[in-house]
């Protein structure tokens, strides 16, 4: 069964992975085929970073981690290490968790496919 969300998109299963929209599983299908033909390598689905860890402040209150949910994760043969993120449009909460990711690993290569 597909449901939409509130952007329209709709659920999508293929090879026993969920993504949330067709987007997001054409790009899976793209990188799929590429790990294939040795192009790219080690490709992950929805890696999670922690972007702040958990604390607590000054009122002994805890606070719980912060963390960013990509939508890929893989080797490139040339390139090193490549996190990508599907996108329609950058909502607010992405593009302050965006800032705080490639702060927390500027050494990956971050890459938002449209």
């Amino acid at each position: 069964m597909t449901r939409s969300n509130k952007y329209n998109n709709r659920r999508v299963e293929i090879h026993g992975h969920k993504f949330d929209s067709q987007k997001e599983a054409d790009r899976y299908l793209i990188l799929y085929s590429r790990v294939q033909s040795g192009e790219i390598s080690s490709l992950e689905i929805h890696p999670r970073y922690e972007i702040q860890p958990a604390f607590t402040d000054n009122k002994h209150k805890k606070h719980r981690a912060i963390y960013y949910e990509a939508d890929f994760e893989y080797m490139d043969n040339d390139y090193g290490l490549i996190v990508e993120d599907v996108k329609g449009f950058k909502t607010a909460v992405f593009k302050i968790k965006m800032k705080m990711f490639l702060r927390q690993y500027p050494f990956v290569d971050f890459k938002i496919v449209k």
